[in-house]
């Protein structure tokens, strides 16, 4: 039992013991007042001459010798230095014999020597309370705190005092963000919206280092007007972008978000978008921001030739998928990738000749970054037109290309148009030869293919260039036409005039080339040996200057003269010769018959004719033989001719009178004539 007790006893009388030897004054520990004044070092201090001046640093005894003889080293912490010069002041205070002086300074210790400790009464040792400690931060980034402690490698022993990291504090420097220099700007979706989509954007205040103004003494807090600017430019279809002039924003912590809504347009900028933020003071741009098309709303469609055609060739058709900002649907949450069905409808009609074009009615196209092509070929074949070919997909986007210009194909074929006739020998005219395509279409593209003019008449002559000289007979065409000018001096029908360009070949209808106007006449009998009395007929025939019967001329009056007095014409037919009129006669498609008597038998007897326009003809000498028997002596005269039926004409006796007269004349005449021969 006592065995126990005093192993009870025993420890409770030793923790006593050591209760009333700490309680005693002789044994109490020093304590100490860590410098002041270090809580808020600016960052901006950081590489400048400014340097906070910190509350002084008090060690106090709490009984005699607490401060022991040696070195007290006191460190700076990490990110913080110590001002050199001027060196911090040190003092003692109290009864006591303790003395302490300064020892040295550098950036990052302060090392003061006790050299007698207080023996008789306790003493304070104050360092910087006249002569501040004056520290700086050592970096601007990241903000650095820490307490000043007693170095490990102190040989002067403080009791109650640790040393080393961990150690009592002599003082706690914290590290603050310096003035707001700049913005920190960001969108609601991390510097990636969508086209169209209103989005915030959020604005942290910084100081030069980086540091978030959110503490300290420059805090940036509270409402602050900021305005904006941005370089964001309209979108493909015009649509500007939303950038709010200016807000007041209230900022927490150095963080403020917009209530008012940015959008932005242009998916398709060369450069990214940039937002600019400034108080008037504090200024800054966020990162390029991307811009993602929003949802695909339409077509761009364009032909494989890039809206120009070639009637009767296949070609591809391109689509690009569009937002509602003419935006490519080429990346994002709304990219219009993968494949599609894609129905066409076109406003193309049929070519001149009645041929159709080729437009598929629904293909499936792979889209790659909003974008595919068609593998069905398309054909228009009309160019007469500016057609339109449109693309949809079901309860999607669709699409209307712009009008194509439709270029004919090859030159196939020639028309070969005289101008309206009527022609006439020697008088030129105009032929327009058109060249088309295999699908009718006029060759208006063609203006180097040589036409070369040809004809049927061997006599029609061409002068291509319109000179005047109908020399040539070949030119190029002209947007697919040649005009011409043809001129034959032959009349015919049936002529008809050739272009051609190699194997290219077009033939005009048949025309008639009528005589021009009668230049001459031809008088003609079948024979030119004729007897006195006895009818004979005259052929006279109408020519032009070309030497074409005027088969065209029915209605010019023909005056028969001769150079015998005695040739009388019979106009009517009607066998009385010498009758007033019968020497005029009318031309029949060109020609008429006229008979014809001379009653007195001579040679180089001609016979005339002559119009009204003094265009006249002669014809060959007739030799006239008169009745048998009257060359020699003894011949019976022949008789007086019947008297002409015929009505005298005005003023004067018949004319078939008059030729008897002069019969009679020419009888008597020959009997005095015999008479005076038959006396002698």
């Amino acid at each position: 039992m006592k065995a126990k007790v005093a192993r009870i006893a025993i420890p409770v009388i030793m923790a006593l013991f050591l209760i009333l030897v700490m309680a005693s004054p002789a044994f109490a520990a020093a304590t100490v007042t860590p410098a002041s004044g270090g809580g808020a070092i600016s960052a901006d201090d950081f590489g400048t001459g400014t340097y906070t001046d910190l509350g002084a640093i008090v060690i106090a005894e709490g009984a005699i010798g607490d401060i022991g003889v040696g070195t007290i080293i006191l460190d700076v912490p990490t990110g913080f230095e110590f001002r050199t010069a001027p060196a911090p002041d040190v003092a003692v205070t109290g009864a006591g014999e303790l003395v302490a002086t300064f020892t040295s300074i550098t950036t990052t210790q302060i090392t003061i020597t006790v050299t007698t400790a207080s023996a008789t009464a306790t003493n304070t040792l104050t360092i910087g309370g006249v002569s501040a400690i004056g520290v700086r931060p050592t970096q601007g980034i990241p903000l650095a705190s820490g307490n000043i402690i007693m170095d490990a490698a102190s040989t002067s022993t403080i009791l109650g005092v640790t040393t080393g990291p961990g150690g009592t504090n002599f003082g706690t420097l914290t590290e603050v963000p310096g003035t707001a220099a700049s913005f920190n700007v960001v969108t609601s979706g991390g510097g990636t919206e969508t086209a169209g989509a209103a989005f915030s954007v959020t604005l942290t205040a910084l100081d030069t280092y980086g540091n978030t103004c959110d503490s300290g003494p420059n805090a940036y807090t509270g409402a602050h007007t900021i305005n904006f600017a941005s370089a964001a430019t309209p979108s493909p279809n015009g649509t500007p972008p939303t950038i709010p002039a200016s807000e007041s924003i209230n900022f927490t912590a150095g963080v403020g978000t917009s209530l008012t809504s940015f959008i932005l347009t242009n998916a398709e900028e060369i450069v990214a978008p940039t937002i600019g933020a400034t108080d008037g003071i504090v200024t800054g741009f966020s990162a390029p921001i991307t811009v993602n098309p929003g949802p695909a709303v339409s077509f761009n469609v364009v032909t494989s030739g890039g809206g120009t055609e070639t009637a009767g060739v296949a070609f591809s058709v391109t689509l690009t998928a569009l937002d509602a900002y003419g935006n490519t649907c080429d990346s994002g949450l709304n990219a219009y990738t993968g494949a599609h069905t894609i129905n066409f409808t076109s406003t193309a009609t049929n070519s001149p000749n009645g041929t159709a074009p080729t437009i598929p009615a629904s293909e499936s196209i792979n889209f790659a970054a909003g974008v595919g092509t068609s593998s069905t070929g398309f054909i228009l074949v009309n160019p007469g037109e500016t057609p339109t070919i449109t693309a949809s997909e079901t309860a999607g986007p669709s699409g209307t290309s712009a009008p194509i210009t439709v270029n004919p194909a090859a030159l196939a074929s020639y028309t070969v148009a005289p101008a309206a006739g009527p022609y006439t020998a020697g008088v030129a005219f105009t032929v327009t030869t058109t060249g088309y395509d295999a699908y009718g279409n006029v060759v208006t593209n063609d203006s180097t293919s040589i036409v070369t003019y040809t004809s049927n008449s061997a006599t029609m002559v061409f002068d291509a260039n319109q000179d005047g000289t109908f020399t040539d007979n070949s030119e190029a065409l002209a947007a697919g036409v040649s005009v011409i000018d043809v001129k034959d001096n032959t009349a015919a029908s049936g002529v008809t005039i050739t272009a051609t360009t190699g194997a290219v070949s077009g033939v005009s209808p048949a025309i008639t080339i009528n005589p021009a106007a009668i230049n001459y006449y031809t008088v003609t009998s079948a024979s030119y040996n004729q007897t006195a009395g006895v009818a004979f007929t005259v052929t006279v025939t109408a020519y032009d200057q070309y030497g074409n019967v005027v088969t065209t001329d029915s209605t010019t009056s023909v005056t028969m003269t001769s150079s015998s007095a005695t040739m009388l014409f019979d106009s009517n037919g009607n066998g009385i010769f010498g009758q007033r009129g019968d020497n005029i006669k009318t031309l029949s498609a060109g020609t008429f018959n006229i008979p014809a008597r001379d009653t007195i038998g001579r040679s180089g007897v001609t016979i005339t004719a002559t119009d009204p326009n003094g265009n006249t003809g002669t014809s060959s000498p007739y030799t006239i033989s008169g009745w048998t028997g009257q060359a020699g002596p003894g011949a019976a005269p022949p008789a007086a001719p019947p008297p002409a039926a015929a009505a005298p004409p005005s003023g004067g006796m018949p004319v078939g009178a008059l030729a008897g007269l002069w019969a009679g004349v020419a009888v008597i005449c020959g009997l005095i004539i015999w008479l005076g021969i038959f006396r002698r």
